[in-house]
């Protein structure tokens, strides 16, 4: 048995503590200290000081056996140190020489696909860039003997769903961790991993106290926009949001969200070219009504290209760039429902039963999940959804409806979307239909948005009243409070609900028998609920599935801090 108690000039890459009993493992790793590159002769002119590296160790042992190493090799791949030799009568001096391997691949990861970047890959080994719902850049800016800075993009790649609140999480493979990070933060912050691992025994001169996060698994968060200018974590563009990141299509300014950080890494990989992305990446929402995503492994793609922040008309090339992409796997929690009136009908045609989920119990009297929604007078729409059962009644007998037997349970939605056909035009070539949001909700909505999917009537808008609209492709609009409006108010008391109404005018050139049929849509399912004349004296409330060739119009409600609605 043989005990390792000192040495110079080097430290254990493993994280093991002096003094080291070295028959506990198979092999004793070492790694140069302070310096832990070895440089060529041609680089240092021939400088023996420079190229040679000697480390000194004491120990003890126990027993009479041969102290000599049975095998010495480079823990670089690039090299093969297969020849080792003895000399003396007595071993009492071994030697291996190294060559290089020509045989050697860039390295593959045992848990992932990821490859470690080699400096002299061809073009033709860059995989294509992915598109998805969420694409993640890992781009190293620069590098250096055993650190490097980069900078993570996260872009919104969809066409309507925007990420509020994002959190992003890896893994890192090579026990790097993080000095410094600007553009976000860490959600722990702190060394003490660091300082009792092998991190503190190879940076023994480092200064701790300053390293941001030292976890094998660290989370970033984004900054609040009032650290933008702040100089120590703020200046980094497309950072300090809140964590919010539009669709491109609904705000061109505000689709990415960008970090840096200065990464360090460890033993044997501090040569600046050794150089490997992080895996198991996880992106994620702080609102639970959000999507969930899954992410792929990084994989290599072209360098890609910065301003020159020198404000240069000229472009920045990465040293190495990886690409992750994360797409939507399923569907937040439905929060808002569509509801349909018009002059010509007394009736509304409230949100489906359930719209928005029914609660496995219930504290009012039982009620049918499958039973299709009573029509209403229109004044019920001021009232939320489990306040509307008496209204629902007299309208029935006043109207002779047939009720079934067990009547059925509301919409349970906190956010109804009220689409009317007003019996007045501001011209006599034009028509308008006028929809309300309103807020029962417990919760404020700031920046909220509504994306309307209208055929064939979208190529006959031209004009709103109370909303900022944006056209989008050959078939939806996107509707935006103004300036003074962009704020939906929560319900006050449970009975003043918050609200917002703006009227959309469309050419009148739809002929008199042209139907629209509006549809509360996901991803996967679509119910009919009203068929509508936008131009005519007649309109149908059918009670069943539709059925036959319809034209679509489809509502969507986004708002800020992670709604998403679907």
């Amino acid at each position: 048995m043989e005990i390792l108690v000192s040495m110079n000039g080097g430290v254990l890459t493993e994280d093991y503590f002096l003094p080291y009993n070295t028959s506990e493992a198979p092999f004793v790793s070492f790694s140069g200290y302070p310096d832990a590159d070895l440089p060529t002769p041609i680089a240092t002119g021939g400088d023996l000081k420079k190229f040679v590296h000697n480390i000194t160790l004491k120990g003890i042992m126990f027993g009479w056996v041969n102290p000599l190493p049975k095998k010495m090799v480079l823990g670089d791949p690039h090299w093969d140190c297969s020849n080792m030799s003895l000399y003396g009568t007595f071993p009492n001096f071994t030697s291996t020489c190294c060559l290089p391997n020509p045989n050697n691949v860039p390295e593959e990861d045992s848990i992932s696909n990821v490859k470690m970047y080699d400096p002299l890959i061809s073009p033709s080994d860059y995989r294509p860039r992915n598109t998805g719902n969420i694409t993640i850049s890992y781009d190293v800016l620069l590098t250096y003997p055993g650190s490097y800075l980069a900078q993570v993009t996260i872009e919104n790649k969809d066409m309507l769903t925007r990420l509020d609140g994002w959190q992003l999480s890896w893994k890192w493979k090579r026990n790097e961790f993080i000095y410094q990070i600007k553009g976000a933060y860490t959600t722990v912050t702190g060394s003490s991993e660091c300082l009792f691992g092998p991190q503190g025994k190879y940076h023994q001169g480092m200064d701790f106290s300053n390293v941001t996060n030292c976890q094998r698994y660290p989370t970033m968060i984004d900054l609040p926009p009032w650290r933008y200018n702040d100089s120590d974590v703020g200046r980094i563009p497309f950072c300090c949001r809140n964590g919010t990141i539009y669709p491109k299509m609904v705000n061109t300014s505000t689709y990415k969200a960008a970090f840096q950080m200065l990464v360090f890494k460890m033993p044997p990989d501090l040569d600046r070219f050794r150089l490997y992305s992080p895996h198991n990446f996880t992106l994620s929402s702080t609102n639970r009504l959000s999507h969930k995503y899954n992410c792929s492994e990084p994989f290599f793609v072209n360098p890609n290209e910065f301003p020159d922040p020198s404000g240069l008309t000229t472009n920045v090339t990465a040293v190495a760039s990886w690409q992750v992409t994360c797409n939507i796997t399923d569907s937040p929690v439905r929060k808002y429902c569509v509801s349909f009136s018009a002059y010509y009908n007394e009736s509304v045609m409230p949100c489906r039963t359930c719209a928005c989920g029914c609660p496995a119990r219930s504290l009012g009297p039982p009620c049918s999940t499958s039973e299709l929604a009573l029509l209403m007078p229109q004044d019920a729409l001021l009232q939320r959804y489990d306040n509307r059962t008496l209204k629902k009644l007299q309208w029935a007998d006043k109207n002779h409806f047939v009720l079934p037997k067990t009547l059925p349970c509301g919409d349970y939605c906190g956010v109804n979307l009220n689409w009317h056909i007003p019996n007045q035009t501001r011209d006599k070539d034009a028509y308008n239909s006028r929809m309300t949001i309103i807020n029962w909700d417990n919760m404020s909505y700031v920046n909220w948005y509504v994306a309307v999917k209208m055929n064939p009537a979208y190529a006959e808008f031209f004009d709103s009243d109370g909303y900022n609209v944006m056209t989008v492709g050959n078939d939806t609009l996107i509707l935006m409070g103004n300036v003074n409006s962009s704020y939906l108010l929560e319900v006050t008391n449970k009975t003043h609900p918050g609200m917002h109404q703006g009227v959309l005018l469309f050419n009148q050139l739809m002929g008199m028998n042209q139907k629209v049929a509006m549809v509360i849509m996901s991803r996967s399912t679509s119910m009919v609920r009203s068929v509508l004349c936008l131009k005519g004296s007649w309109m149908i409330l059918p009670l069943r599935r539709g059925t036959g060739r319809i034209q679509v119009v489809s509502f969507i409600l986004f708002w800020v801090r992670s709604f998403l609605l679907l």
